[in-house]
């Protein structure tokens, strides 16, 4: 144990970036936008097949980029 505590510490870094102004997504804001647009044709397309959990799912999702747009925006 104390072996793998003295690793872990050699990749902490002493000072740590401030957790505040700092604003990154994986995605563009393109990337973001064609997803939302794939997801809703989707869900529009599979309305009957999808599952009750599955359609709340691919909201959550969609939801969730909408989100990451609006935060991006700025």
């Amino acid at each position: 144990m104390a072996a793998f505590q003295a690793v872990r510490q050699g990749f902490e870094s002493p000072n740590p970036l401030p957790l505040t102004g700092i604003i990154m997504s994986l995605l563009s804001k393109q990337d973001r936008d064609l997803t939302i647009e794939a997801l809703e044709f989707y869900l529009f397309n599979k309305e009957f097949d999808l599952s009750e959990d599955k359609t709340m799912q691919l909201n959550a999702l969609r939801n969730w980029l909408q989100l990451e747009n609006f935060k991006h925006e700025n």
